[in-house]
């Protein structure tokens, strides 16, 4: 699976966040900034895009919006844990999930795989 990790600070602070355990031999993760994504994503095929809410910039529910738009691929949105109100705005911009940061590595990955089975079948 191709994910598009957009994290302001890419890769350093994220890579460092990942689980000892993260399958890298199933998920192939690209970083970029959301100014970057698009042109990211026309130059190496995508299956699915990841995003903290915060990572989005100063709109993030246009971000999320010009992303689904403009992509048609899967949106993850990850949020802070106490944040509600951020899970119903990215759902209602383009986003196919929401988990918030003290996600595990393990559902997050099968949320992952969900998103992209799902938008496979629709196509």
């Amino acid at each position: 699976m191709q994910c598009l990790w957009i994290n302001p600070d890419a890769p350093a602070t994220l890579t460092r966040r990942l689980p000892p355990a993260w399958p890298a031999d199933q998920v192939d993760l690209t970083f970029t900034d959301v100014q970057q994504a698009l042109q990211v994503l026309s130059e190496a095929p995508i299956d699915l895009i990841v995003a903290p809410w915060q990572a989005l910039g100063a709109d993030p529910a246009g971000a999320c919006a010009r992303l689904h738009h403009q992509t048609q691929l899967p949106l993850l949105v990850i949020t802070r844990a106490q944040d509600p109100v951020a899970a119903i705005v990215a759902l209602e911009s383009g986003a196919c999930d929401v988990v918030n940061e003290q996600v595990g590595a393990a559902e997050l990955l099968a949320r992952m795989r969900a998103a992209v089975r799902r938008a496979r079948r629709a196509f």
